[in-house]
């Protein structure tokens, strides 16, 4: 996953994920790395999220929407290798939830 300006990313297309967990920690570390995954192998920057989860938090459906690098027109920042579980923190607060995730640049 690529750090970039994210008013600078345009919802130009649209996809599908779908991923399950045994737990919502879990979820949580697999859909970070899978928005990274995409980003390195699709060369594509993602700004809007739809997320629902079921209600046992073990699974993710989403539709994101983004559009390709294009280095002319988006400041990218640090690259992003990997989401960890290491000192993973997760809270549900009013109104959503709270992370801190360590993650591997």
């Amino acid at each position: 996953m690529i750090v970039a300006n994210r008013s600078d990313v345009r919802v130009v297309e649209t996809e599908l994920v779908s991923l399950t967990a045994e737990s919502i920690e879990d979820l949580l570390v697999q859909w970070l790395n899978e928005l990274i995954f995409r980003c390195e192998t699709r060369h594509r920057l993602y700004t809007q999220f739809d997320v629902t989860l079921d209600e046992n938090g073990r699974l993710l459906e989403a539709t994101i929407g983004g559009e390709p690098i294009d280095r002319g027109r988006h400041v990218l920042d640090h690259e992003v290798k990997a989401a960890t579980r290491h000192e993973l923190s997760l809270q549900q607060v009013a109104g959503g939830w709270v992370a801190e995730v360590i993650v591997d640049i």
